[in-house]
Order: structure tokens, then sequence, then C-alpha cells
């Protein structure tokens, strides 16, 4: 006949099943650590995955300094830089200054376009309280360029078919002529202002 357990006994099983969640809980950490630091060297040393993929759909909507909508159709034949950004994000506004300068010293080039597009906000159907929201924050830093809103969320969707984008902002995507994805930023580290730069300069030259 089997002994009963005392919680003498239950204690040593519990300390095991504490110790062994502690370990899981530090290898999913480490994945998780070890994704994103090579996601954030792909992004940097030009082997993305995506690149070379197609970006299937763009739909933006006129939000601030602009009251024209855009689509994939207004991007052919330009070199097209895509920034997707939230306004509470602490890195996507320490880039907004950088992306700012580089529509700004590339106004007189046709056939390049910074398309800046805003995710989150004031949850309502308008887009007016986003419109005032986003406003307030590009004046609060004296910055001016336009801005995009994608109330369908179409260009949210496509950025993650192309991308496997996991939704963390800023998110940039560079395009060609064709519309073919030649360089990926998934947050912002200082200095990748220059690389995109860097990498629109040769895509017009090309």
């Amino acid at each position: 006949m089997d002994e009963p357990t005392t919680p003498n006994d239950q204690a040593p099983r519990r300390s095991q099943v504490v110790n062994w969640i502690g370990v899981l809980v530090i290898v999913a950490v480490g994945l998780v650590f070890i994704k994103i630091i090579t996601s954030s060297r792909e992004t940097r040393d030009g082997t993305h995955p995506a690149i070379g993929r197609k970006l299937l759909a763009l739909e933006a909507a006129p939000l601030v300094g602009t009251d024209k909508p855009l689509s994939l159709e207004d991007l052919k034949g330009k070199v097209t830089l895509v920034n997707f950004w939230t306004p509470h994000c602490p890195y996507c506004l320490q880039e907004l200054p950088h992306l700012a300068r580089m529509h700004h010293s590339r106004a007189d080039r046709d056939d390049f376009k910074l398309v800046s597009i805003i995710l989150g906000g004031p949850a309502e159907t308008s887009l007016s309280p986003l419109r005032e929201y986003v406003a307030g924050v590009l004046r609060g830093r004296d910055i001016e360029m336009p801005v995009y809103a994608d109330p369908n969320h179409t260009s949210r969707q496509a950025l993650v078919i192309a991308t496997d984008w996991q939704g963390g902002t800023p998110a940039t995507v560079v395009l060609d002529r064709h519309g073919t994805i030649r360089g990926v930023w998934n947050g912002y580290v200082a200095g990748d202002e220059q690389g995109m730069a860097e990498l629109v300069d040769r895509l017009l030259e090309e």
C-alpha cells in the first residue's frame, strides 16, 4: 500500500517545477533576443529575406501636409521610402527629423517619394482627431512633411505579407522604380538614416 504524501514530500516537487519553469522562461527570452539580433543584423547588412519581393498594395489616405491619396500606381517609376510609425513610439520620434530632412533635400526629384504612414491614434471612424493629433506632434518638433493614414490597414497588411513584419515601429522599406523591396529596417538605430539615404541615392542613379 502506498505511503501517503506529506507536505515535506511535495516541497521538492514544487521546487523542481519552479526550476523548470525558470529554465523555460530563460530559454524563451533567449530565443526572442536571438530573433531580434538576427532581424537587426539582416535589416542593416542587406540580407533581409524580404529584399527582392514586391509590395503588393499601398493605399495611403492624406492626413497632414497633403490632400492627395496615394496608391502603388502613383509610385510607378519612383524610388520610394515607406515609413510606418506611431506618435507614442520614442524611436519613431528620434527617426522622424532625419526622414523630414531626407524628404526636403530631395524635394526637387520627381522620381523620389517619401511616404510617411501613421499607425494608431484615436479610434474614431473620422480621421479628423488623428489629423489634429499628428499635426500637433509635428508642430511640436518643428517638422513639415506629408503624413498619411492607413484607415483600411491595406498598406499594413501588405507590409506583413511582404516582410513578415511583427508590428513593431518604426518600420521602413525602400522600393525601387519597379516596386521591388530593396531595403528593410525594423526599428531604428542611430545612423540608419544614412543607410537609407545611401540606398535611395544609389537606386536613383540606376
